[in-house]
């Protein structure tokens, strides 16, 4: 068998949420909160981006660019 795992998105929202609601749970939310963030920081590549699937390449979100062209 295999553990499923979520890609960072799902945990990091997961914090995000319990900061917006101020649900963060005392010593015990403390604790889980941290585990989190070690969890985020040991999946993320060296780039500094996040894969979407275990050892996969990392995506940064699009940016927009100037082409140069007038409107």
């Amino acid at each position: 068998m295999f553990e499923l795992e979520a890609d960072a998105t799902i945990p990091a929202e997961y914090i995000l949420l319990k900061h917006f609601l101020d649900e963060r749970g005392g010593e015990a939310g403390l604790a889980r909160e941290q585990s989190i963030a070690v969890y985020l920081r040991r999946i993320q590549n060296p780039d500094g981006s996040w894969p979407l699937f275990h050892l996969g390449e990392g995506i940064f979100p699009q940016r927009s660019r100037p082409t140069g062209r007038s409107s």
